[in-house]
């Protein structure tokens, strides 16, 4: 990308062509490696890019791969808390 700025541009805006052409309504979700910033950099710079043009539905999954093993245990968890909190204010006092 940063060595390639004509590469780059070309992949980027076959990309967005794809999107626009074959699923505009689709949500597209980034992925990194999962480490530090500086490593993630490159995604960092699409996912700009994206939303520079105004696209819609664009996503970053924080962690790298490694770190979608957690996310359905979060979600889990998340939404236990919602039901305790929704039961608790619904429920019935005596």
């Amino acid at each position: 990308m940063v060595n390639s700025p004509d590469d780059y541009t070309a992949a980027l805006g076959t990309l967005i062509e794809y999107k626009q052409r074959s699923w505009p309504n689709a949500h597209f979700c980034f992925m990194g490696c999962g480490g530090d910033e500086t490593a993630d950099q490159y995604v960092y710079m699409v996912i700009s890019a994206w939303l520079q043009k105004h696209m819609a539905y664009v996503s970053l999954a924080r962690g790298g791969y490694s770190g979608s093993y957690s996310c359905p245990f979060d979600w889990i968890y998340l939404l236990l808390q919602h039901y305790t909190m929704c039961y608790a204010n619904h429920c019935p006092q005596d």
